[in-house]
């Protein structure tokens, strides 16, 4: 089973559609107020009206199989409840403080990440809490800031694979130059990235994009 790969931040149809045509798994889109990948309701609109140009992309019949991926950090229930009936995301990604209870609230697939660039993050009481998670993120953010940042951690504080309960999906400072070693160290079922295939915050690299799927599957 190949590492699946999830790139996000999207800001720009075109890149959506490359990224779809480069083979990735998973599409993400920062609901973060404070980010500057974040989707507004203009942009929003602008990428449902996509969606629904190509419906082909989100059927389940298509052979795409990509999944849309909505992130928010320590949001209001109303405000993730807007935005999954207007985006009908497959998957949530929280990246605050919120507990389990308010991740599971949605009726949705749901990964929490894990803020590893925190001593105070232990990973068996993220398993534990988030129990019912599709996955945990392993991030090198600190529970105070947005992932993102390019900036990686230390890959030990992972647990060894055998010993994981839940699906691991690692970010945190992933480039074509490195997620190749950081795959073979930690054995994640997914890789996530965002500034490590970007040009600027919030453009994504055609060239980079191709390169960093090349590096996952060789």
């Amino acid at each position: 089973m190949h590492t699946k790969v999830k790139f996000c931040g999207f800001t720009q149809i075109q890149s959506i559609l490359e990224a779809i045509e480069l083979g990735a798994d998973y599409l993400g889109f920062v609901f973060v107020h404070k980010s500057k990948r974040f989707v507004d309701a203009d942009k929003l609109k602008e990428i449902m009206n996509f969606f629904k140009e190509y419906p082909q992309i989100r059927a389940s019949d298509s052979g795409n199989n990509v999944k849309i991926v909505a992130l928010f950090v320590d949001p209001s229930r109303e405000y993730v409840k807007s935005i999954v009936k207007i985006l009908q995301p497959d998957i949530l990604q929280f990246h605050g403080s919120e507990d389990a209870a308010f991740c599971r609230s949605f009726k949705c697939a749901y990964i929490k990440a894990v803020p590893l660039g925190s001593d105070q993050a232990n990973w068996v009481d993220y398993e534990k809490t988030y129990h019912d998670a599709y996955a945990l993120l392993a991030d090198s953010h600190d529970g105070t800031s947005l992932g993102g940042s390019g900036l990686s951690f230390d890959w030990s504080k992972i647990p060894a694979k055998y010993y994981r309960t839940l699906p691991l999906f690692l970010a945190g400072g992933l480039d074509e130059s490195n997620v190749k070693a950081a795959i073979l160290k930690c054995f994640p079922e997914g890789v996530d990235v965002s500034s490590g295939i970007e040009v600027a915050t919030g453009i994504k690299s055609y060239e980079r994009m191709g390169k960093f799927i090349l590096a996952v599957k060789k």
